[in-house]
Order: C-alpha cells, then structure tokens, then sequence
C-alpha cells in the first residue's frame, strides 16, 4: 500500500538528483519571447514622468500650472502635464494580456479605470538600449486602427464661440443630442478639428434661461495609458551563450499594469495655447484632453 500512495508504479525506483550538475533541460528561450511580442504586440511610445519642478523656486511653493495638450507626435522635447515632466524615451513593443473598464471617481477628476496588463520587450525598437517603466509613465500606441479606438460619453455645455473641447480628442462623434432631444450629425451640422467640435449654422442655442444648452455625446478617441504599477519589473533569464555555451543572466520582458485615460478637473493649459481660450463642458464630467 506505501509503494501506491505516492502514485508511482510498484517497480518504480527513485533516482538521485544531483542539484549542482543539473542534467540537460528546456530552457527559456528569451529572444523567442522578445519576438513573440514583437510579432504580435502593439508598438507604443513610451513617455517617462518625472515630478515638474519648472517654476517652483522653493520646496513647498504652489505654482502656476504650464500644462501643455499632447499633439499626437511624439518629439524629444520634454512635456508638462498635472504636474509632471514627462520625456519621450523611444518606442516599443508590447502585448495586452487582459484589459477592462470602469469609471473611478478621484479627488481630482473623473478615471475611466481601463485596467490593462501588457507585457513590453526588454529593449527599446532598434536599439540596445532596456527599458524600465515607474509609476505614472504614458504609453501612447502608436498603430491604432479604427477598431482599436476607445468609446466615451458625456455631458456638454455648449460654447458661443461654435467650438467646443471634449475630455478627450474626439476621433469620430457616433451621437449628439441636445435638451431639446434634438439630434446632430457629423459632417453635416458640425465637423471634428483636433479633437474638438466645430459648429457650422445649425447649432444648440440658449435654453429658455439665456444660458447656452447642454448636450449629450458619445464619440471615439484614441486611447492612452499610465503605468499604475510594475509588476515584473527585473525578470532575470538564464541564456546560453551560442558561441561559448556559457550560461549568462539576462533581463528579460517587463510587465506593468496601467489605467486608461485619466480626467483632471482643474488642470490648465498656457495661455498661447491653441485652445486655451476654449472652454470644456461644464458640469461634474468636465476636464481637459
């Protein structure tokens, strides 16, 4: 009865297992990883955040917010925004593992929580240079067909001057009521410019109190992502080395867990900025892009 109650055959007969010479087994195949996301994951720009200090003479000052709109292009000029620096440290490769969505309430805004877990290279595209991710870091994909694109709602004041700024740059307005229960269509009674939704002659006007009417919409837009937390930050892989047969440590795949497209109510862009002078919505879901 002993010899069946650890499962092995009755003529089963252990073998020694020497842990300092291990015999010959399978081992990670690192540039095989590197590959597989490179094959089938999403190219994405990564921005990495660093506390803004521009304009702050002292420790615990309180400064004038500089933010500035992101335009869709990442350059090498370092970007302010809700009170980070934020500089583009080149492009790579990862895959989604699993995503989701719900909408979170935080003392400065509104989060439309996208939780995602990707999956990133150990190096930056074409270069030798490792990538390493901290909190709060923007990841921006850069292949985003039509059906990659995130969906949103809100309520919108309507402005007088005919243009007016989303939560986020809109891509493609899909419905527009207002509180008349009045319907709108793009292309026909307003386009979309940067983003923003510009009024031809048929526009929402003033409701009965002389204020400007509110709206609904529900439009796509190009989604972006901040690192919340890195949960594989040093993942070491024994290598062998192809030419020497030596097995050597390698860092290997980074994986992260980020959260879709915050909403700060208060931040502020620069007075010289495009539409700086334009207002958001008003009401409980207003922010910037």
């Amino acid at each position: 009865m002993s010899d069946q109650s650890n499962r092995l055959p009755a003529d089963a007969t252990n073998i020694p297992i020497n842990y300092n010479d291990p015999a010959d087994m399978v081992r990670a195949d690192l540039p095989g990883e590197n590959l597989f996301i490179s094959n089938n994951g999403i190219l994405f720009a990564h921005w990495k955040a660093m506390p803004c200090v521009i304009g702050q003479d002292e420790f615990d000052n309180i400064r004038r917010s500089h933010d500035h709109a992101y335009e869709g292009k990442p350059t090498a000029a370092p970007q302010c925004e809700n009170g980070y620096i934020y500089e583009f440290a080149g492009y790579i490769y990862g895959i989604f593992v699993q995503n989701s969505k719900n909408m979170t309430r935080w003392p400065g805004g509104f989060m439309p929580a996208g939780t995602a877990y990707i999956t990133f290279n150990h190096l930056y595209r074409d270069t030798t240079s490792s990538a390493y991710f901290s909190e709060f870091d923007k990841l921006i994909p850069c292949e985003t067909p039509d059906d990659f694109y995130a969906e949103h709602s809100q309520k919108v004041q309507h402005s007088p001057v005919g243009v007016d700024r989303l939560q986020f740059p809109a891509h493609k307005v899909t419905s527009l009521i207002d509180s008349d229960g009045k319907r709108y269509t793009q292309d026909i009674d307003f386009t979309v410019e940067n983003g923003m939704v510009k009024w031809g002659e048929n526009r929402p006007g003033f409701s009965t109190g002389g204020k400007p009417k509110v709206y609904s919409i529900r439009y796509t837009y190009r989604p972006y992502y901040y690192v919340k937390h890195v949960l594989h930050e040093q993942r070491l892989k024994a290598e062998i080395d192809i030419y020497t047969q030596e097995v050597k440590m390698r860092g290997g795949p980074t994986q992260v867990m980020v959260e879709q497209d915050h909403v700060f109510l208060q931040n502020k862009f620069q007075d010289n900025a495009k539409d700086s002078q334009i207002q958001s919505g008003s009401g409980g879901n207003t922010g910037p892009r």
